[in-house]
């Protein structure tokens, strides 16, 4: 048999030509020009190194490969050479850059399912392998991250020959402004080196600097960090183990050069480049060359460097192609007109991803929670005061929903890729006019369309003069007298929302609002009465009707005391407290907070936020109340009940292999269960449990998985074992108990388990394998593998104390474990409604601080989706997940029980008949003409002949030998207690043969 095998070859400057057999890199100092057969000699002499010792390579094969600059083929063995050659990739494609390796291509195709490179892209490839410094304009949002990781990665493997990176020092070193855009490289990242085998960290700002220091002493390999400058400088200040890591670094990259000025990591960046190896390769990318780019280039970049700059120069900025338009209205009407222009927009436009911004955490916050509050709206939230591993979870969710509403700060105004936003609105003033630039910036990426608006109150509109470039107009949609501004229906949607928000929130809102308006005043112009004017009317504006007549006079006091001693709000916290005596308790922690705030030395009250250490994220409030009801989780899914998809979008586009492997597998579980069930019932075999009805949950959570991840089941697992690879000649030897089970019959039927599937043996104690799961997590996290651990049980398990200790163990030492709970509506005989209250397993998840997720067992997609979602923000954030898979269990629970004894056999019809996931998935497949009637009967005709042939087999096969009863249990030798158990069991068997027949063992 021939194996071809390509040889890419080109030209670098100086007349070098290299040469990828095998995706390894033959160098050769061939000068131009150079001959065919001095070439054929320096291949004949490498290829071997390589482990293919009998190439043949011929003189005209170097020719066409020069003259081409294309592929040829050779034979590696004792077979003739062919001279079969590989199609030329397509001019644009990545496939057709020579210099990216087999992984590299591997990830991009696979992964991020790109073929086609975009303009910074071309530019950048084209040039590798480089030793060059590069300066590279582009815009975000153009491909640029995955350009210069690429470009980085690759030019190190080429310097390497073949060779694995240094795993003691930081290979590449990549420098974001924010944390939002480190953790977004940091995904990218993660994906491209996956295939690489290489590790990627990331060092930013927030509660995770012992983690990360802890992760550095720990001698596990980071070949690539992306960090944020004040945490990177603080590390290589204070912490002499990453100074080392550092000693080996080979390139640096400055993400956003132009953001990380503009935000004051000038001294920073200077600081780390003199504390980072001088000779090293550095890249620089920007969206525009200021001069103090420029500066920072001639400082940082070696001369001679390569200048590429894909921003073609006549190009309109992306925020002069946006519509923008204004309104100006009082706070009494903006929130009111906030809702109408969500729901309006969203009524347009079914794909709308609106951004709302505010100009404080604190407003955020609030109006968030109450917007939320609101039937039918679900507001996603992001500001400073959540922690990194909350912003990141909620961003990753914005970005990846087809239609959502984001309320936040500026945390999210610069720096992070947001793709699909369909409206920006700007809630009040921002701080400059770069800043509404940068807002508005979210929109209209990438050649989309998009649209802008700022709500501003009278106090705020000379904000208007600062944007006198940019092509703004009034909005006549939302004066003052449009309609919804007066919807009674709004505003009591609005009214019932408030109320039910913590008080202590709108007052910490009153106090943001002086606080921002005193720093940021000067752009409006306006006196401090006239400040506290606007911030008395914003007061009135987010607080309930109920609220108002005790809050209006103390308010209209402060206005009348202003400029009085010398206090900015002209009242003291003193007299502020004296008067707030006489207010109602909802009332009065606001003027509190309101004195304190416009007092120019007294820092705001700590007093609303609980302080104990055994509170993690809560208010002081003066209301008593016992929290009962919470909404009820969501349920996924992806195809409806005709196998139609239902949003494009969350379809995962697997392969046609993949699918009608999902798919011959279900029917391979269902008909393996029929035959299984009948032998048990015949007394053939001992006992067995079907998976009836749940076989979505099987083979979309195992096609999601990779073979390093570590799978705990509990009994109804066996189509994930078989997805993995278990044979059905394995089942039925299992479930015979025979001598080529794997376990030599020490576990009863159905309780398997296969090393080298990663699949751990089942045990029948209910929950044992939760905590065992927990802890096998942690131990993989500390190994710093690139796999994850899921651990299946059903929702009777999760009654048990060992659920509540593996979630618990699991979420303190963020362990990359996916709990993954089959609720199939019965604990045996025991119905759900009978298990618990509240709103099934998954809610609980929120308990125990972990990302949680509820699906439609029954769909094979949203399994896959979800899973597979899951694994990845395991193992790169390092947290457990929990998944609630709800289905129907339409078999009995065992051959031990009679379900008709507890349920009706119509119910059981019921559900077989308007909801089978086989049916389900089948009609997708259908859809999509993969599959067939005849196709159907054919497979499910030869499943069953291939397992009664394997049944039979097994059955036939001799029981394991006795001394397999006191084997692999202890690694040594036997203790005493066993060798006396083996003698006495020998010494039975020859006085009683009778009763002891071991005719049917091995011996």
């Amino acid at each position: 048999m021939q194996s071809h095998l390509p040889l890419r070859l080109w030209r670098l400057s100086g007349g070098r030509l290299l040469a990828f057999p095998k995706g390894s890199l033959v160098r050769g100092a061939l000068q131009q020009p150079c001959s065919s057969k001095a070439l054929i000699r320096l291949f004949h002499a490498k290829v071997p190194a390589l482990g293919a010792p009998h190439a043949v390579l011929r003189e005209d094969d170097v020719i066409d490969a020069v003259n081409s600059f294309g592929s040829v083929s050779y034979t590696v063995g004792k077979t003739e050479r062919s001279t079969e050659r590989e199609p030329k990739a397509a001019e644009g494609t990545f496939a057709s850059v020579p210099a990216l390796s087999a992984p590299t291509l591997k990830a991009l195709h696979s992964d991020f399912k790109y073929t086609s490179m975009s303009p910074v892209q071309k530019a950048v490839l084209s040039l590798l392998p480089t030793e060059k410094d590069l300066l590279v304009r582009a815009k975000t949002g153009t491909g640029k991250t995955l350009a210069f990781l690429i470009a980085a990665l690759e030019s190190a493997i080429a310097r390497r020959q073949g060779r694995r990176f240094n795993e003691k020092s930081i290979t590449v070193l990549v420098l974001s402004p924010t944390r939002e855009l480190a953790l977004q490289i940091t995904d990218e990242a993660k994906r491209l080196l996956g295939p690489h085998r290489y590790r990627v960290a990331t060092a930013v700002g927030g509660p995770g600097r012992n983690r990360f220091i802890s992760l550095i002493k720990s001698r596990q390999r980071t070949d690539v960090l992306i960090a944020t400058p004040g945490r990177l400088l603080d590390m290589l200040e204070n912490v002499p183990e990453f100074q080392s890591k550092c000693e080996g670094l080979e390139t640096l990259i400055f993400d956003e050069a132009d953001q990380l000025l503009e935000m004051g990591f000038r001294d920073s960046i200077s600081a780390i480049v003199e504390k980072l190896p001088s000779q090293r390769q550095t890249f620089m990318f920007s969206a525009t060359l200021s001069s103090g780019i420029q500066a920072i280039a001639k400082k940082t970049l070696q001369p001679g460097y390569d200048y590429i700059d894909t921003v073609p120069a006549n190009e309109t900025p992306t925020h002069l192609k946006v519509r923008q338009t204004y309104a100006i209205l009082p706070y009494s009407q903006q929130l009111s007109v906030l809702y109408d222009i969500i729901q309006q927009h969203r009524q347009s436009n079914p794909a709308a991803k609106i951004i709302v911004f505010f100009p404080t955490t604190k407003v955020v916050s609030y109006l968030a929670g109450v917007f939320n509050d609101i039937p039918g709206m679900d507001v996603m939230e992001i500001h400073s005061k959540l922690t990194q591993v909350h912003r990141t979870r909620v961003a990753q969710r914005f970005r990846r929903a087809h239609s959502a509403v984001l309320f936040t700060s500026d945390v999210s105004a610069r720096g992070v890729d947001y793709p699909g936003v369909t409206l920006v609105v700007q809630m009040g003033m921002p701080t400059s006019s770069d800043q509404y630039i940068h807002r508005v910036g979210r929109t209209g990426r990438a050649g989309a369309s998009g649209e802008g608006i700022i709500i501003l109150s009278p106090y705020e509109k000379r904000f208007l003069d600062s944007l006198k470039d940019v092509p703004i107009k009034q909005d006549m949609r939302y004066g003052p007298q449009a309609p919804a501004a007066r919807n009674e229906e709004v505003k009591q949607l609005l009214e019932d929302a408030m109320r039910h928000a913590p008080k202590e929130a709108a007052m910490e809102c009153y106090s943001a609002y002086i606080g921002f308006h005193k720093q940021n005043g000067a752009l409006l112009g306006i006196s401090k009465e006239t400040m506290i004017k606007g911030a008395n009317d914003f007061a009135t504006g987010i607080a309930p009707s109920t609220m108002r007549p005790a809050l209006r006079p103390v308010l209209s006091s402060l206005a009348r005391r202003t400029s009085t001693n010398n206090i900015v709000g002209g009242l003291s916290a003193s007299f502020a407290l004296q008067r707030s005596q006489g207010l109602s308790t909802a009332t009065r922690p606001l003027l509190q907070a309101s004195a304190a705030a416009t007092a120019p030395s007294a820092p705001s009250s700590p007093q609303t936020r609980v302080l104990f250490p055994g509170a993690t994220d809560s208010h002081y409030t003066e209301q008593l109340q016992f929290v009962r009801d919470y909404p009820s989780l969501p349920t996924y899914r992806v195809l409806d009940l005709e196998g139609n998809v239902l949003n494009p979008s969350e379809d995962p586009q697997l392969s046609k292999e993949e699918c009608l492997k999902m798919y011959t597998s279900m029917l391979t579980l269902n008909s393996m269960d029929l035959i299984l069930y009948e032998a048990q019932r015949q007394g053939r075999i001992s006992f067995y449990m079907t998976s009836y009805g749940e076989e979505a949950t099987h083979m979309g959570s195992a096609a999601a998985l990779t073979l390093d991840d570590i799978v705990y089941g509990q009994y109804r697992e066996a189509g994930v074992l078989l997805y993995r690879g278990f044979t059905i000649e394995q089942f039925m030897n299992q479930c015979y108990s025979n001598e080529l089970d794997l376990g030599k019959g020490r576990q009863m039927p159905v309780h398997y388990g296969s090393k080298a599937l990663n699949f751990q043996t089942i045990s029948s104690p209910l929950g044992t394998q939760l905590p065992q799961a927990a802890g096998s997590a942690y131990a993989l996290k500390r190994t710093g593998k690139d796999a994850c651990v899921i651990c299946f049980f059903g929702e009777g398990a999760a009654s048990e104390g060992d659920f509540h200790a593996a979630l618990n163990i699991a979420a303190t030492t963020e362990s990359p474990v996916l709990f993954f709970c089959r609720n199939n509506g019965y604990a045996i005989s025991t119905p759900a409604k009978e298990q618990y209250r509240g709103d099934g397993i998954a809610s609980r998840g929120h308990g125990y601080g972990m990302d949680t997720v509820r699906v439609d067992g029954n769909d094979a997609l949203a399994v896959y989706n979800v899973v597979k979602e899951a694994r990845r923000r395991a193992i790169t954030e390092e947290r457990p997940i929990l998944i609630e898979a709800l289905t129907y269990r339409v078999g009995h629970h065992s051959t031990s029980d009679d379900s008709s004894a507890y349920r009706s056999k119509t119910e059981v019809s019921d559900w077989m008949k308007q909801d089978s996931p086989i049916v389900r998935f089948r009609k997708y497949i259908e859809n999509k003409g993969w599959w067939n009637e005849e196709q159907e009967q054919s497979f499910r005709k030869t499943i069953r002949s291939k397992i009664l042939k394997e049944f039979a087999a097994a059955e036939k096969v001799k029981k394991p030998s006795l001394e397999h009863l006191f084997t692999d249990v202890y690694a040594g030798e036997q203790p005493w207690n066993l060798k006396e158990q083996e003698q006495e069991l020998h010494r039975l068997i020859e006085k009683f043969p009778a009763h002891y027949d071991t005719n049917g063992h091995a011996k």
